[in-house]
């Protein structure tokens, strides 16, 4: 299973590539779009509109982005825990403590969308796979999470920029 998910991973991060091709996006602004990417995640969005990229661009590319992210991490769980028994502990430990919660026991899978939007697409699918859900299920919601997430940074972004007159 690492192999497919190593190449999701590269399959998310060529569109990501594709499209900056596509949109012609200058170097300077791509570095604080990644970089930004990289620590505040779909909220890069706001930096995206900053340096003046289109919100069709800043949509497929933070979510290429982060699909890459999320692909590696499965990866990496699915190597750790076939080659660890310490690791193995640990997950049936992480899975113990993570059935306990409220709210993923009441909503489920479904509890994916909010909580990628709360803590995002670098703690989500960790839960997602300590709790054993369907890898395709986990994936839509996390993308319908992060969708959800990007719009509604771009709409504060363009809302507090009318307020201030820019743009």
């Amino acid at each position: 299973m690492p192999g497919r998910m190593v190449i999701g991973a590269i399959l998310a991060w060529l569109v990501a590539g594709l499209s900056v091709i596509l949109w012609g996006v200058p170097a300077l602004s791509l570095v604080a779009l990644s970089g930004a990417t990289l620590v505040v995640e779909y909220a890069a969005a706001a930096v995206g509109v900053g340096v003046g990229l289109s919100p069709l661009f800043l949509i497929i590319f933070i979510m290429a982005f982060a699909f890459g992210m999320i692909f590696i991490l499965f990866a990496l769980f699915d190597a750790l825990a076939t080659s660890s028994a310490r690791v193995c502990r640990f997950l049936e430990h992480a899975q113990q403590k993570h059935g306990q919660s409220r709210l993923l026991r009441k909503y489920g899978i479904l509890s994916l969308v909010p909580l990628v939007i709360i803590i995002g697409f670098y703690f989500t699918p960790p839960v997602a796979w300590f709790m054993g859900w369907d890898r395709r299920w986990t994936l839509i919601l996390l993308g319908v999470g992060e969708v959800i997430g990007i719009l509604i940074t771009l709409a504060l972004t363009y809302g507090v920029l009318r307020i201030f007159g820019i743009g």
